[in-house]
């Protein structure tokens, strides 16, 4: 259910982020929209212009300030366009990430269903091992009364003898040999039924316990094969799950850093084009520059400032703005720091920082853990408690023990989940441009 529920998650959130991107691709739209009418108007006012002046030496700057504006007016499309390829490859990528996250999710799904299969399966086993156990175990008690019967037969053959003794002395006067021999012959033939029936009884406890003791070891043995399977299949499940984790995560910064370097660029470079489409309409008389200013206002209704005017001395004096200029130097690398740094000399800290290094680094994503007592902890302003388990640290979650790994992996997605929406509610550091 978690996993579902997590896929679910990621769905909502690559479809937020689509929808965001899809926004900001119809808001520039919009605005090279509104650059093309701007320019038009320009021109207009140009051709009123030529009527009305001679002034042919401004006629031609103001004529190769529009074509400049125009050409970085195709430049800004083409742009658009090549961001708009970039976000569908992008998004692309995302579906693909997705897709190997279900078809994991759904071995892991296959897995859980055979789990419990196989638990019957042993189940089933142990339940006629011990039927067997207890029938033994009757067998035995019977034996034991057998024994206790022959027993019997033996005081009663003692007995026997005895009175045989007896009747033999007294017989002896008389010459009752005969009696004598009878009485011996019973008595042989109970010996040896006793002792056959001792002898049987005796094979068969033999053969009840070679039975159990074999029993016992094929299901001791099968059930060690079983659980040394289920370790590796739950420890290769945990490192595929972590690499897929991983792999969305690092995948959704990509996309976000290369979605606020491009929002960044095209904001930049609308800002000069307006700028720029601003300067040319500044002319000496201050009823055209009074005519631009009811003009110079976007849709969103903030005003357009003019970086600068050379209509001053009259001199044929014009900017030229760079704007495909993006400055590709990387950042000097830098050895980053350790994640979390055992501060005291307990097994739980020390067993901490261990596995925190073992997540790899900028696992926690920049927030702080801190120690505040014995097993305590605080992280993302959650107050937890932590327990050494077979070696390895966990999480206390609403009464269960959640390893630490699976634990920051769930409060790590909240905190992002919380900042995404942020962004798509207009809250973020770039909701003046959306």
């Amino acid at each position: 259910m978690q996993e579902q529920r997590a896929s679910a998650e990621t769905q909502e959130r690559q479809r937020r982020r689509s929808v965001a991107r899809s926004e900001e691709h119809d808001v520039s739209a919009q605005r090279a929209a509104d650059l093309e009418q701007q320019l038009e108007v320009l021109r207009r006012q140009k051709a009123s212009e030529v009527e009305h002046t001679k002034n042919d030496k401004e006629l031609v700057t103001m004529q190769l300030q529009m074509q400049s504006t125009a050409k970085e007016l195709l430049d800004c499309q083409k742009r658009m366009q090549e961001l708009q390829n970039n976000s569908i490859n992008e998004h692309q990528l995302a579906t693909k990430a997705q897709l190997e996250l279900d078809s994991k999710s759904q071995e892991l799904h296959e897995w859980q269903n055979l789990y419990p299969q196989k638990m019957c399966e042993l189940e089933k086993q142990m339940l006629n091992l011990e039927h067997d156990a207890a029938q033994g175990q009757e067998y035995h008690k019977r034996a034991q009364e057998k024994e206790l019967h022959a027993q019997e037969l033996q005081a009663e053959l003692q007995a026997q003898q005895a009175l045989q003794e007896q009747l033999r002395l007294q017989l002896q006067d008389d010459g009752r040999d005969e009696e004598l021999r009878e009485l011996r012959q019973s008595r042989q033939m109970i010996c040896e039924g006793a002792a056959e029936e001792i002898r049987q009884q005796e094979y068969q406890m033999q053969v009840l316990e070679s039975s159990e003791q074999q029993a016992q070891q094929l299901a001791m043995r099968q059930l060690q094969e079983w659980q040394h399977w289920h370790t590796e299949e739950m420890a290769h499940l945990e490192w595929e799950r972590d690499v897929a984790a991983r792999t969305k995560e690092s995948l959704k910064e990509e996309l976000q850093e290369s979605t606020r370097q491009e929002m960044e660029a095209k904001e930049r470079r609308i800002r000069e084009l307006e700028a720029q489409m601003v300067r040319p309409a500044q002319a000496p008389d201050y009823s055209y520059e009074e005519k631009w200013d009811g003009q110079a206002h976007d849709s969103g209704g903030q005003a357009v400032q003019p970086a600068h005017s050379g209509h001053g001395d009259g001199s044929d004096h014009s900017e030229h703005f760079d704007l495909t200029e993006v400055s590709d130097s990387e950042p000097p690398v830098v050895t980053a720091a350790p994640d979390y740094v055992a501060c005291a000399g307990d097994d739980v800290d020390q067993r901490l920082a261990e596995e925190i290094a073992a997540l790899g680094p900028g696992m926690l994503r920049g927030n702080e853990l801190t120690r505040t007592a014995s097993s305590k902890y605080k992280f993302v302003e959650k107050k937890i408690f932590l327990k050494l388990i077979d070696g390895h640290v966990n999480v206390r979650d609403k009464g269960n023990h959640v390893p630490l790994a699976a634990w920051l992996e769930a409060a790590l997605a909240e905190s992002t989940e919380a900042a995404d929406e942020d962004i798509q509610l207009g809250t973020g550091p770039y909701a003046e441009h959306m």
